[in-house]
């Protein structure tokens, strides 16, 4: 028994050795770039004993299902820079090699060590919980051509602090940003029509953020615990304003309405905000914005300078360079 024991700890030894040799002899890649010519390949390119030490990795080629898996799991242990602009991701549900250019579903959720990270240039959509509760994620750049963030996209991702999306994009789903509770700027593309469910809800370090002017709704909660916003403008073509959209805004002191038609309004949209708020609205419009949900604030007046701020860029941008 105990020549056994000798024999299985030397034959052990014996492959431990052929392993590290064999290791030696592999090609160098360096650490910080890595091209795969053949999908499903990472994994051997980094080799199993890099995969846990590798903090900044930058990525070419494509890109599949076991490539991505293996990223979330090194995101999820030291990996905390991931360059993918020179990659292409596959179709990782469907583990075809057509490419949709998609970051999909729960993709990188979860994933704990990740810092920054840039997206394929090749990306058309942000998909559904893609990022959702990457708690360091601080920096993320979205290549022109995105069209679409999901819903709860980025979810949770309390060190983001700041993120510039592109004009390409038409739609950003509900509780995309929502509890980004660090999150100071955002900058919104003039494609946008719709701010949907929650999209912003908790994100209680936003001091100031432009609302497009072709935004039409702001829908339920979508700036529901925004309690460091203290103005906000609201475009020409708004025309609904839904429940608990800027409930809790608790800091608000003032909001500036450029449309002359009322928009119609919930009669929570406002909930636990300062009803010493002022409101100011166009010309000859007080009367109906006092018996509408507007009613709820104690001052409304009127701004005679409405055609000065239409056509005077620069003092409109210096009025409202604080506002939401």
């Amino acid at each position: 028994m105990a020549n056994k024991q000798k024999h299985n700890i030397l034959a052990r030894g014996i492959r431990g050795l052929l392993s590290y040799l064999s290791a030696l002899n592999q090609p160098i890649i360096p650490e910080t770039f890595i091209f795969l010519e053949t999908p499903g390949t990472l994994r051997r390119k980094i080799g199993s004993r890099r995969i846990n030490d590798i903090t900044e990795l930058k990525i070419g080629g494509k890109l599949n299902v076991d490539d991505i898996s293996l990223l979330r799991r090194m995101a999820s242990k030291r990996l905390h820079s991931l360059d993918l602009s020179e990659a292409e991701v596959l179709d990782v549900q469907l583990s075809s090699c057509d490419n949709n250019h998609t970051m999909h579903p729960f993709m990188f959720a979860h994933s704990k060590s990740l810092v920054r990270l840039i997206l394929p240039l090749r990306t058309l959509k942000i998909d559904q919980n893609a990022f959702f509760d990457c708690t360091k994620l601080s920096e993320i750049i979205l290549p022109e051509g995105v069209v679409a963030i999901e819903d709860r996209a980025f979810y949770g991702c309390h060190s983001l602090k700041s993120i510039d999306i592109p004009e390409t994009v038409e739609r950003i789903g509900s509780y995309a940003f929502a509890e980004c509770r660090n999150l100071e700027n955002v900058s919104l593309p003039d494609t946008l029509t719709h701010i949907m469910t929650s999209t912003f809800e908790g994100c209680r370090s936003i001091t100031s953020i432009k609302i497009p002017d072709n935004i039409t709704t702001i829908s339920v909660k979508a700036f529901k615990g925004c309690n460091n916003i203290r103005t906000i403008k609201l475009p020409q073509n708004i025309k609904a304003i839904e429940h608990a959209a800027f409930e809790g805004c608790s800091k608000l002191t003032a909001i500036y309405v450029l449309s002359s038609n009322v928009p119609l309004t919930s009669h929570r949209a406002f909930k636990g905000c300062k009803r010493s708020c002022k409101v100011y609205v166009p010309k000859s419009t007080q009367n109906e914005y006092w018996l509408s949900e507007f009613g709820y604030f104690e001052k409304i007046e009127e701004f005679w300078q409405t055609t000065i701020f239409l056509q005077n860029p620069i003092f409109f941008e210096t009025l409202f360079s604080n506002s939401l």
